[in-house]
């Protein structure tokens, strides 16, 4: 990993002031935020992260605050890292785990491996509240072999089709899917379902393995519950006054 995170606390975001008004209050510039953190790291510097997004990267190991570009009136995850001066300008979106997408989705996900019949799809429901009705439709059908070639049969035709003495030319490889998951010196790949964004709210989640020709009971489906919890808006704190002889801070809540 080219970045860490455990070196850095205290970090702050607040809405960066262009100007003050005669009365002392903050004009505040819309898009735009400063990020303040502290670190005692000596050589590296820092990129800080918008949404899951590179928005920003410090020009020396000393900088601990910068300037980044936030949506106005919409709720922002940021992120402050640290990495070494020569990879400042590598990207690690894609690998880090503390950013929560504010748009949320339902991702399941089945091994497939040789011993699922050919024809067989898995049906799945997607339902608002906690529970299905008998005449609901499912959201989508999903065929475990897209095709007879896609099935490890022997010499990848129709011959056979099973299991024995079938040739892995149609497979994921071998270190290329889920290691220990599939037959002997086989990797299994994956069928992946994603559904469409979530509003806030309850959902139920279900899925059933349905052979060729065949129906889905309602009944016998597997399910998945999911909450999705709306993002907190953040209050606004002002400062009123600081008493810097009894080093006492007095902020109004906005």
């Amino acid at each position: 990993m080219g970045f860490r995170t455990d070196n850095i606390d205290m970090v702050r975001v607040m809405r960066f002031a262009g100007s003050r008004l005669a009365d002392g209050t903050e004009v505040g510039v819309p898009g735009l935020a400063l990020v303040s953190w502290r670190s005692d790291e000596s050589e590296r510097l820092f990129q800080v992260y918008v949404n899951g997004r590179l928005s920003g990267v410090t020009v020396c190991a000393e900088q601990r605050m910068i300037l980044v570009g936030c949506e106005a009136n919409y709720p922002a995850a940021i992120e402050v890292v640290s990495v070494e001066a020569d990879k400042a300008g590598i990207d690690y979106s894609g690998q880090l785990n503390g950013f929560v997408g504010i748009e949320p989705r339902v991702e399941l996900r089945w091994l497939r491996t040789a011993d699922l019949a050919l024809g067989n799809e898995i049906w799945v429901y997607q339902a608002a509240g906690d529970d299905f009705s008998e005449d609901i439709e499912p959201v989508a059908k999903i065929a475990i072999w897209p095709d007879m070639a896609a099935k490890w049969g022997w010499g990848l035709d129709g011959m056979g089709k099973g299991d024995f003495g079938y040739s892995g030319s149609a497979s994921c490889g071998c270190g290329k899917g889920n290691f220990g998951e599939g037959e002997f010196g086989f990797d299994a790949d994956e069928i992946v379902f994603e559904s469409e964004l979530l509003e806030v709210g309850d959902y139920v989640f279900g899925w059933g393995m349905v052979e060729s020709g065949g129906e889905c009971d309602i009944g016998e489906l597997e399910t998945l519950a999911v909450n999705v919890d709306p993002l907190p808006r953040a209050v606004e704190l002002f400062m009123v006054n600081y008493d810097s002889v009894d080093d006492r801070l007095v902020l109004r809540i906005g």
